[in-house]
């Protein structure tokens, strides 16, 4: 008991030296960073007794390679075993309802894990860099994977989502380079930035016809993608969900609408654009979208629209926001030009609202 300082059934910290650690009985709760960096402990018996593991508890146990988990424990807290990196496996008992963030983070040596009926939400970062992970299965009563859950677990081949889940969020799957396919449930309606950013290895996406939107840089360097289906539900395509340099990509995206960009010169009330005059609010369509030939051209980033006219046409130009729809074609340069054969002219986008977008963007390249 010499080694252990506990108050109230409370384990407030760790100050043994032995390898193999046998928790006290008596001990309710594990406490913040009880065990923060023991760098010596091997393996951890949890009594029956404990009920919740709280916030770094187990942080930085870098040779922790064997804990139980017993059947009291309701919550796992956040950074409760981040960078335990030698933890080799973990089974998460019926009675814990949510993992906090980062619980798992950076738990490289992790390559198995089994998440019970009873968890409902899974915290933002929770198995950020579990390199090891090759497949986890995700149960229908999980309603919430937070942002970067699984980000950087370049060896997980497979994963389910559950038909429990309506978003696939920020960063979610960013960086899982072996990724092979997916399957998305028809309960999700939208697919957030960065979700599958840099899933090298996918080559095959199924989009259900619930989803509505997709995010920036969803699907962004993929480049091994050659199968997607993007259903007419999909109203909202943002800025390079889709690796448009990519010459499988753009013979396979034939979605209905996307969201991009154009600049006009300003004509009293009129909107010109090469000798065509546009009006605010209406639509317009031609039979074919060549880029740089015929179709109607806007740019997915309105940055690069001023590029195209700043110096090379008088400067009094306006930039709105257009919806694209039909077929299109793209630019295989750096740029984000696209043509489509039907555009409507959406509203003038003011400085600021070029300054959000803009600013969304950067922050979007920097993750």
């Amino acid at each position: 008991m010499e080694d252990f300082i506990i108050l109230d059934g409370v384990l407030f910290e760790y100050l043994g030296y032995d390898c193999n650690v046998v928790i006290p009985d008596d001990v309710i709760e594990i406490g913040k960073h009880a065990f923060y960096g023991c760098q010596h402990v091997v393996s951890v018996n949890i009594p029956n007794s404990v009920i919740e593991i709280f916030e770094g508890a187990f942080k930085y146990c870098e040779r922790l390679t064997s804990i139980n988990i017993p059947n009291s424990v309701t919550s796992i807290g956040e950074f409760a075993f981040y960078l335990c990196k030698s933890l080799n496996s973990v089974t998460i008992p019926d009675s814990v309802t949510s993992i906090g963030d980062s619980a798992f983070e950076r738990c490289s040596g992790l390559t198995s894990v089994t998440i019970p009926n009873s968890v409902t939400s899974i915290g933002d970062f929770s198995f950020l860099g579990c390199s090891g992970l090759t497949s986890v299965k995700i149960p229908d009563s999980v309603t919430k994977i937070g942002d970067c859950a699984f980000r950087g677990c370049s060896g997980l081949t497979t994963i389910n989502i559950p038909k429990s889940i309506t978003e696939i969020g920020y960063g979610v799957f960013n960086d899982c380079q072996s990724l092979n396919s997916v399957t998305i449930p028809n309960s999700v309606t939208s697919i957030v930035d960065l979700a599958f950013y840099n899933c090298s290895g996918l080559t095959s996406v199924t989009i259900p016809d619930s989803v509505t939107s997709i995010g920036d840089s969803a699907f962004e360097n993929c480049n091994s993608l050659t199968s997607i289906t993007i259903p007419n539900s999909v109203i909202k395509i943002d800025e390079n969900a889709f690796d448009l340099r990519n010459k499988n990509i753009k013979k396979i995206i034939n979605h209905k609408k996307t969201i991009a960009y154009k600049a006009f010169k300003k004509t009293n009330k009129d909107l010109k654009c090469k000798d065509f005059i546009y009006k605010e609010g209406k639509s317009y369509k031609e039979e074919k979208a060549k880029i740089c030939e015929c179709g109607f051209h806007a740019c997915l980033n309105p940055l690069d629209c001023i590029n195209y006219y700043y110096g090379k046409y008088d400067k009094d130009f306006v930039i709105h926001e257009v919806t694209l729809s039909g077929q299109f074609d793209t630019d295989n340069n750096y740029d984000s030009k696209i043509c489509a054969t039907e555009i409507t002219i959406g509203k003038k986008l003011s400085l600021e609202e070029i300054s959000q977008i803009y600013n969304k963007l950067a922050k979007s390249n920097q993750n």
